[in-house]
């Protein structure tokens, strides 16, 4: 049998987060910054500056993790901003607040808010087997090591 790659795990995750981000880059910030004040977790500017910054997040993130190039960085900025989703589709969850769509990958890609947080939570455990197994194969963090 062969031997589980960590390399394409990174790939993988990179991929879909670079996708995320790329997808909402290509809308208006205003349609996510309607849906960040949909969670009712923040408004005003911190919103507005959230509905910029966190597609641009994804997207670079996902990119760099993707190629292996300051993968760790990369995983942690990922990591955090998975945690953040996860708490804030949990919150909105505990608080009844209902959401037509969460953001993630744009109107390209809808699933229930339920089956989102499940995908968010498999992609925490992922980013942890990441980081305790910390393999640098097929990365360009490896090309430039001494």
């Amino acid at each position: 049998m062969r031997r589980f790659r960590p390399a394409f795990l990174r790939i993988l995750l990179g991929a879909a987060f670079a996708l995320s981000g790329s997808l909402k880059l290509l809308q208006p910030s205003q349609e996510f910054l309607s849906i960040i004040l949909g969670f009712k977790i923040v408004g005003g500017e911190t919103a507005r500056l959230l509905s910029v910054m966190l597609p641009w997040g994804e997207f670079v993130g996902g990119v760099f993790l993707a190629l292996g190039l300051w993968a760790e960085p990369a995983l942690v900025l990922l990591w955090t901003l998975n945690s953040l989703f996860i708490f804030s589709l949990g919150s909105s969850l505990a608080r009844g607040i209902p959401l037509k769509d969460c953001g993630c990958f744009g109107k390209h890609f809808l699933l229930p808010v339920w089956a989102t947080l499940l995908l968010d939570l498999g992609f925490w455990v992922a980013f942890l087997a990441l980081w305790r197994l910390k393999d640098r194969s097929l990365s360009l963090d490896r090309a430039f090591q001494k």
